[in-house]
């Protein structure tokens, strides 16, 4: 069995035994809504471990669905009635995550606004900013740059950025990603001293599992990306090498892209050879045959042929990706 079916097939069965399946009956409350958001946090963690894949995107659409089946015909208090309401958007937000990461573009748009309906009918801020962060990495998926740009600056303005730095922190990582994409460097270098400066005010405080991927490591990796794009070539692989230095072992996904980061950023540094070596480590991780690493890495060899063609580096590449 190669790696991608291996990954699929494993993928598949985690995500099955994800979300648990709750009767309808007359009355729904707080144990049943802790139940759902108990498996919320089980599909984020496999989502970290094995990057976007369409099982993990069934799966948390059919835990949405669950959350609002179980407002029919029963009796919840409102404040029960918000928290389904949240759980569904949480879930329906990972779905349009899963196909954020895999490139699944029209996918990701169509869920991304049913979240962002189930998040304002829920009065819930904190996934009303995650909904807009998505929606400004869609957009620039997409090629829109100027509203990646405003829904980044969309999140920085909710409730939950104003009353958290590190939430906070993130929005201007967002933003600083958004304001390189259009090649305005000034404005990129100040968001990235805007979210190093509210990350250092942050406290330990309880947050929803899905926003303990962003740490100090994130943020470096961040404004190494950032950094990239704006022709910032040394200071973005420091960056991504403290990022890569400091992530969680559990962080497969993210471990491979910024690694293929760093193999970008060193061919653009002129040094093919290191960056040849630094691809192939980034390509022989578990996660890099799917998601944003395979997109990045398949940029990398169009990069490689222009700048490189026929070089030493360049023919030992194209043999790795041919026999990989």
């Amino acid at each position: 069995m190669n790696r991608r079916a291996f990954v699929t097939s494993a993928t598949t069965a985690a995500a099955a035994a994800a979300v648990p399946m709750l009767a309808t009956r007359p009355g729904v409350g707080a144990a049943d809504v802790h139940r759902l958001q108990e498996a919320v946090v089980a599909l984020t963690a496999l989502d970290e471990q094995r990057g976007g894949h369409e099982t993990i995107e069934n799966a948390a659409l059919a835990g949405a669905r669950h959350a609002l089946d179980l407002q029919q015909g029963t009796t919840t208090s409102e404040r029960i009635r918000r928290r389904l309401f949240s759980v569904a958007a949480d879930y329906t937000a990972l779905a349009a995550w899963s196909c954020i990461d895999t490139r699944a573009k029209d996918r990701a748009q169509g869920h991304l606004d049913r979240a962002m309906t189930l998040a304002g009918l829920a009065q819930d801020s904190i996934q009303q900013f995650r909904i807009w962060q998505f929606m400004s990495m869609l957009a620039q998926q997409r090629g829109q740059l100027t509203d990646a740009l405003a829904a980044a600056q969309a999140s920085r303005n909710t409730g939950a950025a104003r009353r958290d730095p590190l939430v906070s922190s993130l929005a201007h990582a967002r933003t600083a990603l958004a304001h390189s994409q259009l090649g305005d460097c000034r404005a990129a270098l100040r968001s990235i001293d805007y979210a190093q400066e509210t990350l250092d005010r942050a406290r330990d405080v309880a947050r929803p599992v899905w926003i303990n991927f962003y740490d100090r490591a994130e943020l470096d990796g961040l404004s190494g990306v950032a950094l990239m794009r704006i022709s910032r070539g040394e200071q973005a692989e420091y960056h991504l090498h403290h990022c890569l230095s400091a992530l969680r072992s559990d962080q497969h996904r993210n471990r491979a892209l910024y690694t293929a980061y760093v193999a970008v950023v060193q061919l653009d540094q002129g040094d093919a050879e290191q960056a040849c070596a630094t691809a192939t480590a980034a390509a022989s991780m578990p996660t890099a045959a799917v998601g944003r690493t395979a997109h990045v890495l398949k940029s990398f060899t169009a990069a490689l042929d222009a700048r490189a063609p026929g070089s030493r580096a360049s023919r030992q590449w194209a043999e790795y990706t041919r026999t990989a």
